[in-house]
């Protein structure tokens, strides 16, 4: 009767060991899977990030972009019209000599009767 209580008494402590021992894997795995998806959402989070960034440093490159293409039109225009001030005053001076020729021809002429 002593050996068959000893007996049961170490299956009973065997089979609560084992049941322990599975609840400590059980716990194990659990925790592993949740840092492996705390470690999955750092991942996400940091390539969300990165995204983001590289959406913003795109959009300040086009900004910049346009900016100069912008400067560049306006630089363009006020030469062209730089341009046309010249010859304006090209064709302002060549007429005024003109003028003065003319002029200087019809007093020579008006003298010379």
């Amino acid at each position: 009767r002593r050996e068959i209580a000893a007996k049961e008494a170490a299956e009973r402590e065997a089979s609560e060991r084992a049941r322990q021992k599975e609840a400590e894997e059980r716990v194990a795995r659990m925790k592993a899977a949740q840092e492996a998806a705390a470690r999955k959402r750092a991942e996400e989070e940091a390539a969300l990030q990165k995204a983001m960034d590289e959406q913003r440093a795109a959009e300040e490159r086009a900004r910049l972009k346009a900016l100069k293409d912008h400067e560049a039109r306006a630089r363009a225009a006020a030469e062209a019209e730089a341009r046309e001030a010249n010859r304006r005053a090209e064709e302002e001076e060549k007429l005024r000599k003109e003028a003065a020729l003319t002029s200087a021809r019809r007093r020579l002429a008006l003298e010379e009767k």
